[in-house]
C-alpha cells in the first residue's frame, strides 16, 4: 500500500518530491527540533508565571493563558514523535501509539485555537462592555470555560481512535473508513480554522475599535478641561494587557492563516475535484513551519509585549534565587 496523504492532521506527505519539497523537507528536519527544544521550556516557564506569580495569577484571563501554555506544549510533545517517524526511529509505534499521537495532534490542535479565542473573548469583554466585565470574567467562570473546552474535544475526536491504523511502523488510516475520516477532517477545519478565524477577527477589530475610541475621548477631555482629571472605566494597565494579548491573538492570526488556507483549498481540489496539486501541497508544507512556530513562540511574544508578564518573571525568578540561596549559602 502506498503512503497517502493523511488528512486528519497537518502533517502531509506527496509522492513526487522536488527540490521545493526537499527544502521544506529539510526545514522540517533541523528546525523542528530546535523549535521543539526552546519551545516547551519556555511553555512551561510561562504556565509557572502565568499561575505562580501575583502579578499575573490574580487576572481571569491568565487561567486561559496557563492552559495555553500547556497545550502548545502538548503539541509540541505530538510534533516530536512525528518528527522521530520522520527520521525512521519508529521501533516503538504501535497501534495504539498512533492512535493517542493521531488523537493528541487534533485535541492539542484545537484547545489551542479555542484557548486563544478564550482569552480573546475575555478581552473583548473588559473593553467593549466595561460595566459588566467584572461580572462576567472572573476566575471561577474561567476555570469552568477551560474545564469545558478541555472535555469537549475528548468526544468530538474520538472516531480518530477508529480511523488510525499502524501500518509497518508508519501510522496511516484505514481506507474502508476514508468517508469518515473526510467528515472529521472538514468538522477539524471548521472548528480550529474558519470559526475561530471569523471569532478573533470579529473580536480584535472591535477591540482596537474600542480602544481608539477610548484615547481620542480621552484626549478631548484633556483638551476641554485642562485642569481636570478625567479617568477611564479602563484602568491604563487593562489598556496595556488588552494591547500584549491582542498582539499575540494577531500573530496567531497571521501564522496559521496560509497554512490553513491550503490545507481547506487542498481539500476541495483533492476531495470534490478529484485533483492532486502537487505545488500546492509543497505551499502547504512550507507553511507548516509558521504554523508550528505558534506552538512556540509565546514566550517571547509575552516577553516582549506585557509589562505584566515581565513583571512576573521577574518576581519568579527573584523567589527561585532566594530558595537557591537560603539552600545553597553564599
Amino acid at each position: 500500500m502506498k503512503e497517502h496523504s493523511n488528512l486528519s492532521s497537518n502533517f502531509t506527505l506527496v509522492d513526487k518530491p522536488n527540490l521545493f519539497m526537499h527544502i521544506a523537507d529539510t526545514l522540517h528536519i533541523y528546525a523542528l527540533p530546535v523549535l521543539i527544544a526552546l519551545g516547551i521550556p519556555g511553555n512551561l516557564l510561562s504556565f509557572i508565571v502565568f499561575t505562580c506569580s501575583t502579578v499575573m495569577n490574580k487576572l481571569p484571563s491568565s487561567t486561559y493563558m496557563a492552559a495555553l501554555a500547556l497545550s502548545d506544549s502538548g503539541f509540541l510533545s505530538i510534533l516530536l514523535c512525528i518528527w522521530l517517524q520522520k527520521m525512521n526511529i519508529h521501533e516503538y509505534v504501535t497501534q495504539l501509539w498512533c492512535q493517542f499521537i493521531v488523537f493528541g495532534a487534533y485535541i492539542f490542535g484545537f484547545l489551542s485555537v479555542w484557548f486563544t479565542v478564550l482569552f480573546t473573548i475575555e478581552r473583548y469583554k473588559v473593553v467593549c462592555y466595561p460595566l459588566k466585565a467584572t461580572q462576567i470574567c472572573t476566575k471561577r467562570r474561567a476555570r469552568l470555560s477551560t474545564l469545558i473546552i478541555c472535555v469537549f474535544p475528548v468526544f468530538l475526536y474520538m472516531p480518530s481512535f477508529w480511523t488510525t491504523i499502524d501500518y509497518h511502523g508508519h501510522c496511516s488510516y484505514r481506507e474502508e473508513l476514508f468517508v469518515l475520516l473526510t467528515v472529521i477532517t472538514y468538522m477539524d477545519t471548521a472548528l480550529t480554522f474558519i470559526l475561530p478565524f471569523l471569532a478573533l477577527l470579529f473580536m480584535n477589530l472591535r477591540i482596537i475599535w474600542a480602544i481608539r475610541a477610548v484615547k481620542k475621548r480621552m484626549n478631548w477631555l484633556q483638551e476641554s478641561q485642562p485642569h481636570e482629571k478625567t479617568q477611564s472605566l479602563l484602568s491604563k494597565t487593562q489598556m496595556k494587557l488588552t494591547k500584549s494579548l491582542v498582539i499575540v491573538s494577531s500573530v496567531f492570526l497571521m501564522m496559521v492563516l496560509p497554512s490553513h488556507i491550503t490545507r481547506f483549498y487542498s481539500l476541495i481540489f483533492t476531495n470534490f475535484l478529484s485533483y492532486d496539486i502537487i505545488s500546492l501541497q509543497t505551499a502547504q508544507h512550507f507553511l507548516q513551519i509558521p504554523y508550528y512556530l505558534t506552538f512556540g513562540i509565546n514566550l517571547i511574544l509575552y516577553t516582549g509585549t506585557s509589562y505584566m508578564f515581565r513583571r512576573g518573571f521577574l518576581e519568579i525568578y527573584r523567589n527561585i534565587k532566594e530558595k537557591i540561596q537560603c539552600i545553597i549559602p553564599t
